[in-house]
């Protein structure tokens, strides 16, 4: 999820609260983190593989004192991909 992404969902966030303050806000924390090598281009052409820096990352947010995170499932997911294409290229 990139910049603009998170801002869009950041900002329903906000707007599906229907807070009458900030205390009435759910507490968040946002991570982005750029220099994560592309999903997309690892899945498709064997670019570097994302999933390393996401699990370090995670681990990060975890220390954070996170407790639900998007990330995790993401980090399944990806992993089984990038198995799955390296499997079909050997």
């Amino acid at each position: 999820m990139g910049p603009a992404a998170t801002a869009d969902m950041l900002e329903k966030f906000v707007e599906l609260r229907h807070a009458s303050c900030d205390q009435q806000h759910i507490p968040l924390i946002v991570s982005s983190i750029p220099d994560i090598p592309d999903r997309t281009a690892c899945l498709l052409s064997g670019g570097p593989s994302p999933y390393r820096y996401l699990e370090r990352y995670l681990h990060m947010l975890e220390d954070a004192g996170r407790s639900v995170s998007l990330s995790h499932a993401t980090l399944r997911i990806i992993g089984l991909m990038i198995y799955r294409t390296s499997r079909k290229r050997e």
